[in-house]
């Protein structure tokens, strides 16, 4: 996995970039490259070379959406730095009314593509695939970390899984005690063959942070994410605190944490956490 976790766009153009990136595109139908940093050109050849052929689709979208971000005027007028966190890419920009665009424009599908089922969703309570923690465990395929700080915070309440293939999205849901329809804290767990971009403002929202001694982020602050995987997309707008680390020796799960009341807590939280079932 790569662990550069910061990479900023170039100041000056660089020609080496754009040949890379041609090259990599030349499977699927993507407008012009621009301009972008050498590292970035590494990442991205790195990721298309090691991700297994069911996963392309994927590698697609994340490829074609850093270029219609860069390549678009506004789009690159608004991002000045791309983090990476495990299986999730922050996407950081000026506040600017334009915003970086949420579905892949027509220009970068070519006219054999099927168009990816997207869904927008305003809460936890409405992802889709509602399942048990049991199932979750043996989808994932991998053990279940869960919190063991606050003392009383138990099994999770809702427990819902989007599995693609290779690439899982696990979301436990915890609610406020005695009231249903209210959401405490809710934790995505997604493996390293899965695809999550975030888009926030550069506006001080966000830092670096440890996680048991692991590089993290903290975001606060309204916000959107974006879950890609096989040919469905789900877009979510987060108003809130969140945390993201990596979990395990190898740090082939990335945690994201959401809805706690400040970062010392969503750190002790993430600290907590203990192995709770196997597959």
């Amino acid at each position: 996995m790569n662990n550069d976790l910061f990479v900023k766009p170039p100041d000056q153009p660089d020609e080496s970039w754009e040949t890379t990136v041609r090259e990599i595109a030349r499977d699927f139908a993507y407008p012009p490259t621009p301009d972008i940093v050498q590292q970035t050109s590494q990442q991205l050849v790195r990721s298309r070379r090691t991700v297994p052929g069911a996963l392309k689709w994927a590698v697609a979208i994340v490829l074609a959406l850093i270029i219609v971000v860069i390549s678009v005027p506004e789009a690159r007028a608004f991002v000045t730095e791309i983090i990476r966190i495990g299986a999730i890419q922050i996407f950081v920009g000026q506040p600017t009314p334009t915003s970086i665009p949420t579905a892949l424009p027509a220009a970068t599908r070519t006219a054999t593509d099927v168009q990816p089922t997207s869904i927008n969703i305003s809460s936890v309570f409405e992802m889709p695939n509602e399942t048990t923690f049991e199932d979750a465990v043996q989808r994932l395929k991998s053990p279940i970390q869960l919190p063991t700080y606050p003392d009383n915070i138990g099994q999770p309440d809702h427990v819902y899984v989007q599995d693609f293939g290779q690439g899982v999205l696990v979301t436990l849901v915890w609610l406020v005690p005695g009231e249903p329809d209210r959401v405490w804290l809710s934790l995505d767990i997604l493996n390293d063959r899965f695809v999550a971009n975030k888009f926030i403002d550069n506006d001080g929202q966000y830092h670096n942070v440890q996680v048991n001694n692991t590089p993290a982020q903290w975001i606060t602050g309204l916000h959107e994410i974006g879950f890609f995987g096989n040919r469905t997309q789900i877009f979510r707008k987060v108003n809130g605190t969140v945390l993201i680390w990596l979990v395990g020796q190898d740090g082939k799960l990335t945690y994201r944490l959401e809805g706690t009341s400040s970062e010392e807590e969503a750190i002790r939280i993430a600290e907590s956490l203990q192995d709770s079932g196997t597959p």
